[in-house]
């Protein structure tokens, strides 16, 4: 057998795919060859190691550090939002008159 084949073998038989003759047949080769038993460990472990991944616990005050930077960004940014307006004239363009929602901005003097 030759290293490809054998790396492919093991790499099947670890992730659950392997035939049940390929299977018989990698078994039998482990078994007469001690290198191919001590890579077929290793290898494993690898497997092992990546199917369980450590889980890093993020820090306990996460939650409250992104809501309050999100309040001082929200705090600290200009209106963007223009209210929406509406312009009547009621059939005599002459006599128009506009209509916006309430604003937090005082309305500005018309001189």
């Amino acid at each position: 057998m030759n290293d490809q084949e054998l790396q492919r073998l093991m790499n099947d038989q670890l992730d659950g795919v392997l035939s049940p003759e390929e299977s018989e047949r990698l078994t039998r080769f482990l078994q007469s060859s001690e290198k191919a038993q001590a890579q077929y460990q290793k290898l494993g472990q690898v497997f092992t190691a990546l199917s369980r991944p450590p889980l890093e616990e993020p820090p306990p005050d996460l939650k409250q550090n992104v809501l309050r930077q999100i309040r001082l960004r929200s705090a600290a940014a200009p209106a963007r939002i223009t209210p929406p307006c509406l312009v009547s004239h009621a059939g005599n363009p002459q006599h128009s008159v506009t209509f916006c929602q309430a604003t937090a901005r005082p309305p500005r003097n018309v001189a």
